[in-house]
Formats: C-alpha cells, sequence, structure tokens
C-alpha cells in the first residue's frame, strides 16, 4: 500500500559562536572605556537595577540557561532607535574582528561598525550587516574585515529582533579583537574572492515576467511570484508567491541570511575565502553560478530559469573524491514560518526524507507542485518550534545513509546532474478555505486546520 504523508512544521537555524584567537582590545581589563545613546537603569530584572553599558566590555558572556536581564547592556526604554555604544581602547591597536553576543530577544538585526581614522577627524564604516539573526541556538556573530589601525569601535543599531518593542536593543557582550600598535605585526588581509560579474543580458523573457538588475542582486517579478538572486553569494534571497494574481509580493517567504543557497561542511566559513570563487551572468529569464567551488569538497554550476509561476534549477556537481556529508546539500532552502508556515507534503522516504513530487503549501499565498529528477534525489526535512524556521535540503548523488535526522551520509563521488521544478498550482478560494482545483485531489487549509484528501490519486497526477 503506498502513503500519502503530510508534515506540517511550524519551525530551524544553527549557527556556531566564533572564539577569538588574539587579544580583545574591548576589555575593561585591557584599558578599555565605554558609552552608549542610552541605558536602561530602572530594571526590575537586572542585578543592581539597571543594565549599564559597561557590562559589554567586562567579559561576561550570558548563557542561554542564565536569567533574563543577566548581566547585559539594554537600551533606556525611551529611546528610539538607532542606538549606539562607543567604545575607546587603552591605546591604539590593528583591529580586524568583532563578536556580538546575544543577551534575550532584542538582539540587533540591522547595524554596522565604524572606527576614526585621520586622527579623530574622520569616520570610517567597516561593514553593514542587515537581517542578523541571534537566538538561544545562535548566540553571537562575528564579523571580519580588513584590519585597520585605530584606538576606538563605534555598533550602531538601526533595527532588533523584539517584535513586541522594536525600539529596544540589548546585548550581553561586544568584543573587538586585534594586536596592540606595536606588540605584533598587522594581520595579512586575506584574498578578496574571485567572484566575476559576467555578462548581463536582456534575451528572451517570458510574457508577464519582469527584470531588474542592481548592485546587490537580480529580481524577477511577475503578478504570481517575485524572486530575487544576490551577486555576492548563489542562491536566492528573496521569495514571495501571490496564487491569485493579485501581486500581493511584500512578504519574504525565505529567513535570511541563509535564504536558499548550497550548504556543505565549511562553506560558511569560507564564504568570505578566496576558495569561494564563481562567476554570475544573467541572459534574459536564467541566471547562472558558475564553477562554485564548495571548501574543496565539490565545484558546482547552479542555473536557475525563472517563469512567471514557476522555477526551473538545473544543478551540476563535480565531486574528485566522496567525503562524509553532514548538513550537505547543492540547494538548500530556508524558510520563516513566522511570517506562515509552509507545509510540504509527499510520501516519506526515512524518518526526515521526502519523495517527490513534494506539495508545498504556504497559507495566503499560495502552492508549489516540486519534482526532481537525477541523482536519486530526496528532500530532507528539519523542523525547530523554537526558531519557527523550516529548512528543506535538496539531496543528490548520496551512496549510503544511516539514516534518521541525525544520520550521516557518503557523498558519492563524480558528476551528479540533477534538476528541480517548481511549479505554482491555480487555488481557487470559497468561504475562506483554499482548495486545488484538481478534482481528483483536495488540499483544503482554514485558519485551524489542514485537510488533504484523493480519490485513488497518484501525485505525479496533481
Amino acid at each position: 500500500m503506498r502513503h500519502l504523508a503530510f508534515v506540517l512544521l511550524l519551525i530551524c537555524c544553527c549557527a556556531s559562536a566564533a572564539l577569538a584567537q588574539d587579544t580583545n582590545v574591548a576589555l575593561a581589563s585591557n584599558g578599555a572605556t565605554i558609552r552608549a545613546d542610552s541605558e536602561y537603569l530602572g530594571s526590575p530584572v537586572d542585578t543592581g537595577g539597571g543594565a549599564p553599558a559597561s557590562r559589554l566590555i567586562d567579559g561576561i558572556i550570558r548563557a542561554s540557561t542564565d536569567a533574563a536581564g543577566f548581566n547585559r547592556w539594554h537600551s533606556a526604554l525611551s529611546a528610539p532607535n538607532p542606538h549606539w555604544v562607543w567604545v575607546r581602547f587603552a591605546r591604539p591597536a590593528h583591529i580586524h574582528k568583532v563578536t556580538l553576543w546575544r543577551a534575550d530577544i532584542g538582539a540587533p538585526v540591522d547595524f554596522s561598525g565604524q572606527c576614526t581614522v585621520d586622527q579623530g577627524h574622520g569616520l570610517k564604516t567597516l561593514f553593514s550587516c542587515k537581517g542578523v539573526h541571534l537566538d538561544a541556538t545562535h548566540i553571537s556573530t562575528t564579523i571580519e574585515f580588513p584590519p585597520i589601525e585605530t584606538d576606538c569601535f563605534r555598533l550602531q543599531i538601526t533595527r532588533s529582533s523584539n517584535p513586541d518593542f522594536p525600539q529596544y536593543a540589548q546585548l550581553s557582550e561586544l568584543q573587538v579583537f586585534g594586536a596592540w600598535v606595536g606588540d605584533a605585526p598587522m594581520p595579512s588581509p586575506q584574498p578578496a574572492p574571485k567572484r566575476i560579474r559576467g555578462a548581463m543580458s536582456d534575451g528572451p523573457m517570458p510574457a508577464g515576467l519582469r527584470v531588474e538588475t542592481s548592485s546587490e542582486a537580480i529580481t524577477y517579478t511577475s503578478n504570481n511570484m517575485k524572486i530575487s538572486f544576490p551577486l555576492d553569494r548563489p542562491g536566492i534571497s528573496y521569495l514571495a508567491l501571490d496564487s491569485t494574481g493579485s501581486g500581493r509580493l511584500a512578504k519574504n517567504l525565505l529567513k535570511l541570511p541563509q535564504g536558499a543557497s548550497i550548504s556543505a561542511v565549511g562553506w560558511n566559513d569560507e564564504a568570505n575565502s578566496s576558495t569561494a570563487s564563481f562567476t554570475v551572468t544573467r541572459s534574459g529569464a536564467t541566471v547562472r553560478y558558475l564553477n562554485v567551488r564548495l571548501a574543496g569538497l565539490e565545484t558546482d554550476d547552479l542555473i536557475f530559469t525563472v517563469e512567471p509561476r514557476g522555477l526551473t534549477v538545473s544543478i551540476e556537481r563535480r565531486i574528485p573524491v566522496g567525503y562524509i556529508a553532514v548538513d550537505t546539500s547543492p540547494l538548500q532552502i530556508l524558510f520563516n514560518a513566522a511570517v506562515t508556515p509552509p507545509s510540504p507534503m509527499g510520501r516519506l522516504k526515512s524518518r526526515s526524507e521526502l519523495q517527490f513530487p513534494v506539495l508545498l503549501h504556504f497559507p495566503d499565498n499560495g502552492t508549489l507542485l516540486v519534482r526532481a529528477n537525477g541523482g536519486d534525489p530526496s528532500w530532507g526535512f528539519v523542523g525547530r518550534r523554537d526558531t519557527r524556521e523550516v529548512q528543506l535540503s535538496l539531496h543528490t548523488g548520496m551512496q549510503a545513509t544511516t539514516g534518521g535526522i541525525l544520520g550521516v551520509s557518503l557523498q558519492s563521488a563524480g558528476d551528479v546532474r540533477s534538476t528541480l521544478s517548481l511549479k505554482m498550482l491555480i487555488m481557487i478560494h470559497y468561504l475562506g478555505i483554499f482548495s486545488l482545483s484538481n478534482p481528483n485531489y483536495r488540499l483544503e487549509v482554514s485558519s485551524n486546520d489542514v485537510m488533504v484528501s484523493s480519490r485513488g490519486l497518484r501525485c505525479e497526477d496533481c
């Protein structure tokens, strides 16, 4: 008997915290001082009744098990964005890395780092970050930049993660790493990635599809779909669907900064290194990421072809030697269940794998029929309720697996070619319920329940 399995996930993201390898010149014990735009000094939960900026440089980092209000800086409740903290070092240093440690909800999401130059007469921006996600499992983020000599650092926060109090900001610790001037040579700058922006030609375009190319991304828009491809990393940074064709495309279904991207052991650590090289081109409705090198494990080509109501992804992987595949995927998609809970539906291959074809439903947005072929493809799924994220990972060319969510697989050597097709299904809306238009197959999603029924239907017929 063939069974149809339905998986509803309301929830995935994991990241690692970086640890320092050189001097934290922002420590108070190393002579640093700090001030902030504001401080929460009447707190009923903080030790001593306040959350001053001095706790950002005391070397004490809050653990996820610590009580709320433990050793943190919190902005004043009445102070609006942007917030800032300014650290003055004991003496000039060559700095090249900053780490932020989360205190609780309200961690920075959009922020930048600056320092003074020209003996204090100028201000230089060292980095700008948007969409950073810190939570109980991902408690820190580290930003590296070309080494620079300075005696201070300023963190400016323009958006935080507390949805109920968006003007609040808080952190447990701010670390600035480098070497004191005169004590050690300035670290050598890392070679820049060899990222080539190739030809961006118009070419033929399907009717109803528009394209815009900026300095950051290539974006296609129709009445049913909006999708963006970043120029600095292979993958998808924005995806919005509207099955009604009304052009309601303001909500990104993807969770940033990951979005949809390649995942391989070491790839995230090396994404900004010289080994993370590729060429990106566009011709009409096709975007190509060519010769993407993944941490020495393999070299991939990803080709995305956009239609007004769908997307085709062609993937070619060149794997010189087989390797143990831990969280490895040529296309791993992280959805934001806080926007709408994605519901993948298909036959189970194992406890954490779906066979293709798969129905991927987004309540109030639309439904995609997803097919794949080549390399014995399957779709691994993981959900974490606490972070309200859903992760779907395309798996191809796997030689063996132990099974289970924590299973380890062997990625086979050789050339693996696969195609992934995502097509939007027409939905009929009546009495607050959505239904597939196929008369033999019915998927209903209301505010309280999900129901799937069929009349001896195979999913291939959807």
